[in-house]
């Protein structure tokens, strides 16, 4: 090529070739493809070895699906259980102890008072009994027992009223005896 320039020479463009310059360009463009090839080398092995570790975990989640079935049957069978385990904890919740009562009736009855009957129904407890006083207060007798039951929270706290509904007098033997029935209306639950 030829090459025509009629500048002086101080004044022409002077081609400054550096071969140390090309060289360090040359090194630092192999070396930045040759990290680029490892790290993309690294990046698939490491993609590589991941879906071989998702394809192990994959197989022994198969293998465990009878087992996590066992483990649902399981787990249903135990929900149904806890449901009875709930619904006889609220039957025994609503059950009257009349043990506790009946003991409290042994208790708080006063001296010439005793019971000839007792009987329940579905909603209402019947209390027979009969009362005698040599000084003739036999329904003092009676009102100081109607009272000791409905003060007693123990015993009390089933029934929605204990009344008394009905009183007959007879003698016996030359003495006055009070025969009186108490009703007490049982709390629905």
């Amino acid at each position: 090529m030829i090459e025509i320039n009629l500048l002086p020479e101080e004044l022409k463009f002077k081609k400054v070739v550096n071969k140390k310059l090309n060289f360090m360009i040359y090194l630092s463009v192999g070396l930045l493809l040759i990290i680029l090839v490892i790290i993309n080398l690294y990046v698939v092995s490491l993609s590589t070895a991941k879906n071989i570790q998702l394809k192990i975990l994959a197989k022994k989640w198969e293998s465990l699906v009878p087992e996590r079935q066992k483990v649902e049957e399981m787990r249903k069978q135990s929900d149904i259980v806890s449901q009875d385990i709930k619904a006889i904890q609220q039957i025994a919740a609503r059950r009257i102890l009349w043990s506790g009562k009946l003991n409290k009736l042994s208790l708080l009855v006063p001296r010439g008072v005793w019971f000839n009957e007792i009987s329940l129904n579905n909603k209402n407890f019947i209390l027979k009994g009969s009362a005698v006083s040599l000084k003739k207060e036999e329904m003092s007798l009676i009102n100081l027992l109607l009272n000791s039951l409905k003060e007693d929270k123990q015993f009390f706290n089933n029934f929605n009223s204990l009344d008394l509904t009905s009183v007959q007098r007879r003698q016996v033997g030359g003495y006055e005896v009070a025969d009186f029935i108490l009703t007490g209306g049982l709390k629905a639950k």
